[in-house]
């Protein structure tokens, strides 16, 4: 039950998390035969970790966020196949490259609707630029570049992001064409 296009919020306390604002805003369509169809009504599922590399609603031997929701939820595509999410760059945790995980459901209630899930990547010359500032300065620079972590690796760069300014903060597109039959 976390339907918002903005998941910064913890609506556990009303926290804003802190960190760069990322506007994240998804095209979703089918591929149907040589042409794209815009795919409305379907679920864009995102989650990923804080500045300093924590998630919500984990417990873990140096932290407990269980019962908090900052930086989960979805919104369902629009008649143009798309859905904008507003949160922020994520951080980083040892042993993985900065990510956000993303799951397309395309009717999540049933047993038989379509479902996709992976993860998207920055490039590295960015996380340095972010990580060098504000929120995420006292974490430092993330230990796995992209180049050494393995899901970043099975994605061959497509799901590479490229955000650029907006605002005080950040702004990327991800288009996404299923074959969903």
């Amino acid at each position: 039950n976390l339907e918002r296009s903005d998941i910064r919020i913890d609506t556990a306390d009303g926290a804003a998390v802190p960190g760069a604002t990322l506007r994240l805003d998804w095209v979703v369509s089918q591929v149907a035969g040589s042409a794209c169809i815009p795919l409305e009504g379907v679920l864009v599922d995102v989650w990923h970790c804080n500045a300093d590399g924590v998630y919500s609603d984990v417990s873990d031997r140096s932290f407990n966020t269980v019962g908090h929701n900052f930086l989960r939820g979805y919104q369902h595509t629009d008649a143009n196949g798309a859905a904008t999410i507003t949160t922020i760059v994520p951080g980083w945790y040892s042993g993985r490259t900065v990510h956000i995980h993303f799951r397309i459901r395309t009717d999540p209630s049933a047993s038989n609707g379509f479902e996709f899930t992976s993860q998207l990547f920055f490039e590295d010359s960015f996380n340095d630029q972010v990580f060098s500032q504000g929120a995420y300065a006292a974490h430092g620079p993330a230990d796995v570049r992209n180049a050494r972590d393995s899901i970043y690796e099975q994605t061959q760069g497509m799901t590479l992001l490229h955000p650029t300014r907006s605002g005080d903060g950040y702004a990327a597109t991800f288009e996404l064409a299923l074959q969903t039959a």
